[in-house]
């Protein structure tokens, strides 16, 4: 759809984000949520000149973190494992407002000083086989303590 000249109205929870002043022609609007998991937000799109509204639900879920690990399953061998947080659903415009949270079996572990989403884990190779180790990754929002996820998975040594 052509809409370079067409006058479109934004209103993100019926509060106009963007009109046809500030907003002719736009495609997309980029917003932040307020809300927290379980609700939802309205997003309302309007074209006065063509009496058109279109309204969407937009389900607002709870920040969650995935552990990607560099191998498939959950066994690891001695040596150096990679792994990565990866963070679902925080309000925030970039990772740097991440706090990633590292823990091997209890303990702190630090995740890479140039990249903290990424932790180097490495297992001594006297490490019995079927020795398990409990990895746990937790994430902060830092503009935000109330966002907040965890994830834990099992680990196996071959």
């Amino acid at each position: 759809m052509e809409l370079s000249e067409t006058k479109v109205r934004w209103y993100v929870n019926d509060q106009l984000m963007k009109n046809e002043e500030n907003g002719l022609g736009i495609k997309f609007l980029k917003f932040t949520v307020p809300d927290y998991g379980g609700g939802e937000t309205e997003v309302r799109i309007a074209l006065p000149e063509q009496a058109l509204d279109y309204i969407l639900h937009i389900p607002v879920n709870s920040p969650e973190a995935v552990i990607r690990n560099g191998s498939a399953g959950t066994s690891v061998q001695a040596g150096n494992n990679s792994f990565e947080a990866i963070p679902f659903f925080f309000n925030t415009p970039s990772l740097d407002n991440i706090i990633f949270d590292w823990t091997a079996n209890g303990q702190k572990t630090e995740g890479a000083s140039d990249n903290p989403q990424m932790l180097n884990l490495n297992i001594d190779s006297q490490a019995p086989s079927g020795f398990q180790i409990d990895l746990r990754v937790t994430l902060r929002n830092f503009l935000n303590q109330l966002e907040i996820a965890a994830r834990n998975i099992q680990l196996r040594v071959k």
